[in-house]
């Protein structure tokens, strides 16, 4: 159910995410601006089969349908988003490289937790956001 994503938060606290982006090959300079920090913010909104998330760059999936996302970093994946119960779950595979990323969302009435895996490493990442 989508409209339980609907809501804005605020990074709390992050597991092996410099770790993830390492074991993906990204360059320490990189990886720095990749790790989330204090004041970093999401918000989460749905409209019908469309799910946008608000924060460094803005992306709006439809859900079962393939879209091209380009980060603010303009790095560049063709991602497709589909919904399983409430959790959001985002395949993306880069236009650059094999990197095939798969990020899910996942809410309760504390906040929203992001994971993130990659089928180029074994490494699981986690991101906490308090609701705000």
């Amino acid at each position: 159910m989508a409209a339980s994503l609907v809501g804005k938060y605020e990074y709390d606290k992050n597991e092996k995410v410099a770790d993830f982006y390492k074991g993906l090959h990204v360059p320490e300079t990189m990886i720095e601006r990749l790790v989330p920090k204090a004041g970093m913010k999401r918000e989460i909104t749905v409209d019908g089969n469309k799910i946008t998330i608000v924060g460094s760059s803005p992306v709006t999936f439809v859900l079962d349908t393939e879209i091209e996302e380009t980060n603010e970093h303009n790095y560049t994946f063709k991602s497709t988003a589909k919904l399983d119960g409430n959790v959001l779950i985002v395949d993306s595979k880069s236009v650059k490289d094999d990197v095939t990323l798969h990020r899910t969302y996942q809410t309760n009435e504390k906040g929203l937790m992001v994971v993130l895996t990659a089928d180029q490493t074994d490494v699981v990442a986690k991101i906490y956001f308090k609701r705000v």
